[in-house]
């Protein structure tokens, strides 16, 4: 007999604290994770309450996740429709509203 193992691994999720605020992304290899040039934006990135904002080309929504926690109403795009799944994934994570669109 000859057994087929299946080894499930686990996703990577990376911790952020980014202006005083803490989000968590899955990470996937299919998928840029953040830059350091997307960190760059993110220590200098400036919402007002309820300012429209647009990610474009979110990735994994790292950008557009910590607009909304800073009380952006958020647009996120990406041609990538895996891209999107794990953008909409990471903002549930974070319990934030965006509004995706391909």
């Amino acid at each position: 007999m000859v057994r087929i193992l299946h080894f499930v691994q686990k996703p990577e999720v990376r911790k952020y604290d980014i202006q005083n605020i803490k989000f968590e992304l899955e990470i996937n290899e299919h998928i840029f994770p953040p830059s350091p040039h997307g960190s760059f934006f993110a220590k200098n990135l400036k919402i007002n309450a309820g300012e429209s904002v647009i990610d474009i080309g979110t990735g994994s929504g790292f950008l557009g996740i910590l607009a909304a926690r800073l009380g952006g109403k958020v647009s996120a795009t990406d041609n990538d429709i895996d891209a999107l799944n794990l953008a909409k994934k990471n903002a549930a994570r974070n319990k934030v509203n965006i509004d995706f669109q391909q």
